[in-house]
């Protein structure tokens, strides 16, 4: 693109953290047409634009993604006698969803894949909040013929007569509570393209990973006495897993932050570096390539969501130099200052442009309370 080419919005920030190729710029620019960066370069060759977002002090990344949610057990609660096999109404998907989609944005999420039993209502919430979401429809055993293009089986156990909608679709598999010993075998007869869960054996990652299916990893399971290790155990033999919340929202409003946390102290007990690094691109490039949709990296061609944070407030100034030290242990909720999901502003000054959350959460609260 030459200097002279006009899009529709330009980004500037003192320092951009890619998660590409292109590593962390100084002094840059970032263009975007159609809700698709065109342009990543010198802040002295920026394309003009009739919309500038100029963060003098802020740094600019790629939002970040949660590539495996369950955002509807916000509606069930930790002490729902079977809470696993809750099914909200409409009304409480919803709102619950809404909820959840309009605090991840604030705590710079762009992306979730989120399921449930009526993914379409998923898509109705995440339009109304303004995230990108992929949404999966919930399968349990022994229902077949589902008709979405993204399917959640929750686990293979009793499993009959086989995958839902051979040959169509992308399934994950999550294989958090599975009782049986883990099989590769069962990954296949699913055709699962994702699987994901926080006991997923070594020597099977290995194999699914040489087989293309991308590997999610959900520290939350650790609540439910799950856990064999996550992203730095993955990454010690070569393999490159995502971050997602899981059943988080049995406990917590989902906090991908957090998670990122959990699964690094418990790697790091384990006795594995707790390096930060591996687990910014578990929520960034690499979610990104489990998901697919282009995003997950400011680059041209990928999608533009983008999350900016004023590197001036006390808690993101230490320990000085290490970004990934910064974001991940210091970063909480309302330190990002901007939210843009294609191209567009969605949290200004820390706050969403049109939702309230406090004004959601009594509509939920009143939503449960009637049910």
């Amino acid at each position: 693109m030459s200097g002279g080419d006009r899009v529709d919005l330009i980004v500037r920030a003192p320092r951009i953290l890619t998660m590409s190729e292109l590593g962390i710029m100084e002094d840059g620019c970032v263009a975007v047409s159609g809700g698709v960066i065109t342009y990543v370069g010198g802040g002295g060759s920026c394309p003009r634009s009739e919309e500038r977002l100029d963060l003098a002090h802020h740094l600019l990344m790629p939002g970040l993604i949660d590539a495996h949610a369950y955002t509807y057990l916000l509606a069930a609660g930790r002490s729902s006698a079977d809470a696993m096999g809750f099914r909200p109404g409409p009304d409480a998907l919803y709102w619950s969803a809404l909820f959840a989609y309009t605090t991840m944005l604030l705590s710079g999420v762009t992306t979730v894949r989120d399921s449930s039993h009526d993914p379409s209502i998923l898509e109705r919430a995440a339009q109304r909040s303004g995230i990108r979401v992929v949404a999966s429809r919930l399968v349990e055993p022994g229902e077949n013929a589902v008709p979405w293009s993204e399917i959640t089986i929750r686990t293979m156990d009793g499993w009959s007569p086989g995958p839902p909608t051979p040959g169509t679709g992308r399934v994950a598999l999550d294989v958090s509570d599975l009782e049986s010993p883990f099989d590769v075998g069962l990954v296949r007869s699913a055709s699962a393209s994702i699987v994901a869960g926080a006991s997923i054996p070594l020597g099977a990652a290995r194999v699914l990973k040489d087989a293309g299916v991308g590997l999610v990893i959900t520290p939350s399971q650790a609540l439910r006495g799950r856990w064999t290790g996550g992203i730095l155990r993955m990454r010690s033999v070569g393999v490159d897993a995502a971050l997602g919340t899981g059943i988080r929202s049995l406990y917590a409003i989902p906090n991908l932050l957090d998670e990122a946390r959990i699964a690094l102290h418990l790697d790091a007990m384990g006795g594995f570096d707790p390096n930060p690094s591996p687990l910014i691109e578990s929520m960034t490039s690499v979610a990104g390539s489990v998901l697919g949709g282009g995003v997950g990296r400011i680059a041209p061609g990928f999608r533009a969501d983008m999350i900016a944070l004023d590197l001036r407030k006390p808690h993101l100034r230490f320990p000085s130099g290490d970004l990934s030290s910064a974001l991940l242990f210091s970063a909480n909720r309302g330190d990002f200052d901007y939210v843009l999901v294609n191209g567009e502003i969605v949290v200004e000054d820390g706050r969403h442009r049109w939702l309230y959350p406090e004004g959601i959460a009594r509509k939920l609260e009143s939503v449960l309370s009637s049910s």
